[in-house]
């Protein structure tokens, strides 16, 4: 009897055991089942809204910025008035999401690795296995995997990025883009959420139990999986609503500020829009005058704490029914419902102004900053959210660029302008690539002997309809539009192939005058640029002279200017201070700056017979430059009696209408071969 107790009882022991092994086997798989779920569940909704923002970032930030002149840019940080691309953008928010989440690793790579993020580019074999997968399957937008990574199981999921009809027209035209033959649903790059899945597992044993109690405990432990099962879920679930919420905010309102950004503006002023009976409204468009200098002196914390500043003055306004909003960089909007008042509507703008220009104080220091207000109306001025924050945004600028303007309305006018600029634009691009713009040269000539002291590089465009047309016509639009760098490349290729022409038939080489513009100055890269195309084509420094004018030294942020200026003179090549005295320049920059010539503007010139100020300048500026060992030449050289009093007082060098017009590269050589050349030797020698 007690044998067959002891062996019904082993039975029960290994049944109960079997039954205990087999639930937790059944539980651990369950558990298994339902983490991974949950994981891929997780990592699609995680991958879906970083989709959504990368298309809204792509479609409602960078298109708008990119149509208003805003650069897009993967060193968008070292560039004033610029974003990142989509790609990089991506990048940095899920750099910023998986510092966030502990369990989590959010991933943006591609076969393109990122501007200066070497880790951008595939880093295992999963990432090699996701980009392979998308390339061989095109209609493939979803790849998921259960890996191993250091003895931990972990959860892999990756969304393909293909390229749109928007995506392919941008990259392929634009300089920064990785390759130039995009085609419709190429893959960009791949989205990926990876995260570690913790399996919960729970054994029973029970020595010399009955079946009541492993029963109870098999129930304890079906309820505390379930629990555990629960615990997880919401957790998961609690994860993904934050991280959504704060996707949400992102797009939805501006962190800094606090405030609503130029979506939630753009919202809004739709939805005003579309009221059954719509009430008149009005949007301010405002900027901050010299942020960029706040940043540069108190960083960029500093110009932080001046946004919200202004932002809270601006909330603060005593005016009901208005919506602040900043819409990006230094630019801030207010919506203001329910008024076609014009004095209320200038009342308002004045505050705007008023309470923008109280200082700041920032670490004890007072900081002031100032504003221009551009003003459109609903429905007068646009019928659509685009047309109304575009208007008011013209409106703005003409504001700006009006003396002594500080708000200013919207009208058809500056509409037609703003065309004629940007088809200025277009065409000044299209003429730089299709070989429009030439160069012209002015000569300089000795006063003493006649001879051809250099020569002045001038652009010109050759227009295809309107035929040829000065700098006056197109430079300051491509001044506005940023192509001031790439008109300049052209004067200097032009340059280098007329010294070496001249060099190479036999004629003497001039000394060339390239001038050089703020924006020039300011790109590090395009300097460079310039010295190794000199370097290259082998040209003598000797030969050339960089003219700079007084805002390119003076300019706010502008400290380095005179450290360049001496590494120009340490390699030989001259330095040109052109237009002196019309600016705010001394007589003190002619000393302490490493100048090789100065050029007296025309202004003093044009009355030098007749009024004796400007003879008396010009006199004592000729003496100083013999005093300093600086070359002097006069500018605007029209009369003969003009160059007989310059010589008199002993002026060795002069330009102007008198002597020649800008000519073009054949008559420049026929004048070269007819006058002749001082030799390199000479011209040193009268500037030492």
């Amino acid at each position: 009897m007690y044998s067959r107790r002891k062996i019904v009882l082993l039975l029960a022991l290994g049944g109960a055991a079997a039954l205990l092994v087999s639930i937790a086997t059944v539980l651990i798989k369950i558990t298994t089942h339902v983490e991974r779920f949950s994981a891929e569940t997780s990592a699609m909704a995680y991958l879906e809204i970083l989709s959504d923002t990368q298309h809204f970032y792509s479609r409602d930030i960078v298109g708008p910025a990119s149509h208003n002149g805003v650069n897009v840019s993967r060193d968008f940080s070292n560039h004033d008035n610029a974003i990142p691309f989509p790609a990089t953008f991506m990048h940095g928010l899920t750099e910023s999401l998986s510092q966030q989440y502990d369990t989590k690793n959010f991933r943006f790579f591609s076969r393109y690795p990122f501007f200066e993020r070497p880790m951008s580019g595939p880093q295992d074999l999963f990432e090699e296995d996701a980009l392979s997968f998308f390339e061989e399957n095109p209609d493939q937008d979803m790849f998921s995997r259960l890996d191993d990574i250091d003895g931990e199981p972990v959860m892999r999921n990756a969304m393909a990025l293909r390229m749109a009809e928007s995506c392919v027209g941008c990259h392929n035209s634009h300089e920064e883009s990785p390759k130039k033959d995009w085609m419709l649903g190429d893959l960009r790059g791949v989205q990926a959420v990876s995260e570690e899945i913790s399996f919960f597992s729970a054994w029973s044993v029970a020595h010399g139990a009955t079946w009541l109690f492993i029963l109870c405990g098999i129930l304890v432990l079906l309820v505390a999986a379930v629990v555990i099962a629960v615990v997880l879920l919401a957790w998961r679930h609690i994860d993904l609503s934050d991280a959504h919420a704060h996707i949400e905010t992102l797009a939805w309102q501006d962190t800094i500020c606090d405030l609503a950004n130029r979506r939630a503006l753009v919202s809004m002023i739709e939805a005003e829009l579309k009221e059954t009976t719509p009430k008149p409204f009005a949007i301010f468009m405002m900027d901050l005058v010299n942020f960029k200098t706040i940043n540069d002196v108190h960083g960029h914390s500093g110009g932080d704490d001046v946004l919200r500043i202004v932002g809270k003055r601006l909330q603060e306004l005593p005016y009901q029914d208005t919506t602040v909003a900043r819409i990006g960089g230094d630019e801030f909007a207010l919506l203001k419902r329910g008024t076609r008042d014009s004095e209320e509507i200038e009342k308002l703008a004045k505050s705007i102004v008023e309470i923008i220009e109280q200082p700041i104080t920032l670490n004890g220091r007072r900081v002031h900053t100032g504003t221009s207000v551009g003003i459109a109306l609903a429905p007068k001025h646009g019928r659509t959210a685009r047309d109304l924050l575009d208007n008011a945004d013209m409106a703005m600028y003409h504001a700006k660029a009006t003396a002594g303007c500080q708000w200013s309305y919207f009208s058809a006018n500056l509409r037609e302008s703003a065309l004629r600029a940007e088809r200025l634009s277009e065409e000044i691009r299209e003429g730089i690539a299709r070989g429009q713009f030439v160069v012209y040269y002015q000569p300089q000539f000795s006063l003493t002997d006649g001879r051809i002291f250099g020569l002045e590089a001038l652009v010109r465009w050759q227009h295809p309809r309107e035929g040829l047309l000065l700098p006056g016509a197109f430079l300051s639009i491509a001044e506005e539009r940023g192509l001031i760098v790439a008109l300049s490349e052209v004067v200097i290729r032009q340059s280098i192939q007329d010294i070496l022409r001249w060099r190479g038939g036999g004629l003497a080489v001039p000394r060339i005058a390239i001038n050089i513009h703020q924006d020039q100055i300011n790109d590090r890269n395009h300097l460079r640029w310039v010295e190794r195309c000199y370097k290259d084509s082998a040209v003598d420094s000797g030969h050339l002279t960089f003219e700079i004018t007084e805002g390119c030294i003076l300019g706010r942020g502008n400290h380095h200017v005179p450290d360049l200026l001496q590494q120009w003179r340490d390699r030989g090549y001259g330095v040109s201070l052109d237009d002196f005295g019309t600016g705010f320049a001394s007589l003190s920059h002619l000393k302490n700056l490493p100048v090789s010539e100065f050029k007296i503007d025309r202004s003093f010139i044009e009355d030098l017979l007749d009024d004796p100020p400007d003879r008396a300048i010009v006199d004592g500026l000729v003496k100083l430059s013999a005093e300093l060992g600086t070359t002097l030449i006069a500018e605007g050289v029209e009369t003969l009696e003009q160059a007989v009093m310059l010589r008199m007082m002993g002026a060795p060098y002069a330009q102007g209408y008198l002597f020649a017009r800008p000519l073009p590269p054949a008559r420049t050589d026929r004048l070269i071969e007819e006058k002749g050349v001082a030799v390199m030797h000479d011209r040193q020698a009268k500037a030492a």
